[in-house]
């Protein structure tokens, strides 16, 4: 649900600054008024015929189509998904979320959270914050990881400030995932039970399933830790 509500804010920003500009607006005007004559497979061209002329906007907008109608749009996986890397190298800080995103849930490609944190970051650094939010969480995992197998070693290798950092926007955007990892960074590095007890109560609100049995474990955490001191 997340990422498509990314996708129709994305559409939404786009502007026809680039090649063939009355093109790009009447494909921008044809996605989102859908009309009578909506067809999926007219959406995609008209945004597929722009990306082979080289437009980025286009490229971005051909795999989004194809996202949002995977169904009906099942033969052109391949080839929206190279425009979407097209735009990724381009510099686009919207595809490279996209595409960070999609490596990271193993959507149409390989899995491998390495290669979508790159994205990720590369997205983050041009100020996204849904790329952001998202390479946080995928560092907060890391981190507990780590941490499980030994404290010592992932508190030196891994600064909790740089992920806090990425996952400061997670509350502005509401995201669910992004607000538990947030919620566990503060608990674990800061102690500070107050307010991730808020954190997780706002990650339940928003359906983050996890978010009730971190609060009892932490709970019970500070509780022990209150009897020793």
């Amino acid at each position: 649900m997340f990422f498509v509500l990314s996708i129709m804010i994305y559409s939404n920003l786009v502007k026809a600054d680039d090649a063939a500009p009355n093109l790009l607006n009447d494909a921008l005007s044809y996605y989102e008024n859908r009309g009578a004559d909506f067809s999926e497979i007219k959406a995609y061209e008209k945004f597929s015929n722009l990306a082979k002329l080289g437009d980025i906007k286009s490229k971005v907008m051909s795999f989004l189509v194809f996202y949002e109608f995977t169904d009906s749009l099942s033969e052109k996986a391949h080839e929206s998904v190279n425009y979407l890397i097209e735009a990724a190298r381009y510099g686009d800080h919207e595809a490279q979320y996209f595409l960070g995103f999609i490596i990271n849930h193993g959507l149409f490609v390989r899995h491998d959270i390495e290669i979508a944190n790159k994205w990720l970051k590369s997205s983050a650094d041009q100020g996204n914050r849904q790329a952001s939010v998202l390479l946080g969480v995928n560092l907060t995992t890391k981190f507990l990881n780590e941490l499980s197998h030994d404290s010592e070693g992932a508190l030196a290798t891994m600064d909790s400030q740089v992920i806090l950092g990425y996952l400061r926007h997670a509350e502005d955007i509401n995201n669910a995932d992004g607000i538990l990892a947030l919620a566990t960074i503060i608990f674990v590095k800061e102690r500070n039970f107050t307010e991730a007890k808020r954190l997780l109560l706002k990650a339940d609100k928003l359906g983050q399933d996890l978010a009730k049995e971190f609060l009892k474990d932490f709970e019970e955490q500070y509780r022990l830790e209150s009897k020793v001191k």
